[in-house]
C-alpha cells in the first residue's frame, strides 16, 4: 500500500510513520502537489496551507492514528 505512494505530513514529525514510509519505498515530499498521494496529520483541526492545498486538489487526507491503523 506504501510502495510508490507520495507522502506530505503536517504538523507531526512521527518517526514510526516515517519508518514505515521509508521501509516500505513510500515518498517523502515537503510539499503538497499533484503527485501526492496522502498528507498525514496530527491534528483533524488544523487548517495549515498543507491542507488546504490537498483539500483543493483532492489529496486524500488522513490523521497519525488511521495512517497507522491502515498501513
Amino acid at each position: 500500500k506504501i510502495s510508490g505512494k507520495h507522502f506530505v505530513m503536517s504538523g507531526t514529525r512521527d518517526e514510526e510513520i516515517l519508518h514505515l514510509i521509508n521501509k516500505y519505498g513510500g515518498i517523502l515530499q515537503n510539499d503538497v502537489n499533484m503527485r501526492t498521494d496522502y498528507v498525514i496529520i496530527k491534528d483533524i483541526e488544523s487548517t495549515s496551507q498543507k491542507i488546504k492545498k490537498a483539500q483543493i486538489i483532492g489529496t486524500s487526507i488522513v490523521t497519525v492514528d488511521n495512517f497507522k491503523s491502515q498501513f
